[in-house]
C-alpha cells in the first residue's frame, strides 16, 4: 500500500487521475484529506462503496504510474541537458549567437507589448 510520503510526492499528478477513475469525488473532497491516506481512502470508500483493498490497489497504480511517467521526463529533459552541453562545447561561438538573438528576439516582443498595453 501507498504511504503518505508517496501520495504527497505524486498529487500533482494523481489528484486529476482520481478525479477521472472516481467522478463522485469532488475537488473540495480531495482537499480535505490533507495527505492521510487512510482517510482519502475511507473517503473514497464513502462516495462509491468500492471496497477497501481494491480501492488501495487502485491509488498504488495510479502513484506507480505516476512516479513512472515522472522517471520518464526526468530522464528525457536529463538528455536534452546533455545534448545542449555537446553542442556548446563543439560550437561555443554559435552558442553564444543563438542566446544572444533570443534575449534579442524577447526584449522586443517585450517592449511591443509594453508598447501596446500603453497605448
Amino acid at each position: 500500500m501507498v504511504n503518505q510520503e508517496q501520495l504527497e510526492g505524486a498529487w500533482t499528478q494523481i489528484r486529476g487521475k482520481l478525479r477521472e477513475k472516481w467522478g463522485q469525488l469532488s475537488d473540495q473532497d480531495l482537499e480535505k484529506f490533507h495527505g492521510n491516506v487512510d482517510q482519502l481512502v475511507g473517503l473514497i470508500e464513502r462516495k462509491t462503496g468500492d471496497a477497501r483493498q481494491k480501492i488501495e490497489s487502485q491509488i498504488d497504480e495510479l502513484v506507480n504510474q505516476s512516479s513512472a511517467t515522472f522517471a520518464q521526463a526526468s530522464e528525457s529533459m536529463r538528455s536534452a541537458l546533455a545534448s545542449g552541453e555537446d553542442f556548446v562545447q563543439r560550437r561555443p561561438a554559435e552558442s553564444l549567437g543563438i542566446v544572444f538573438g533570443t534575449g534579442l528576439l524577447l526584449g522586443i516582443g517585450l517592449a511591443l507589448i509594453a508598447s501596446a498595453r500603453n497605448d
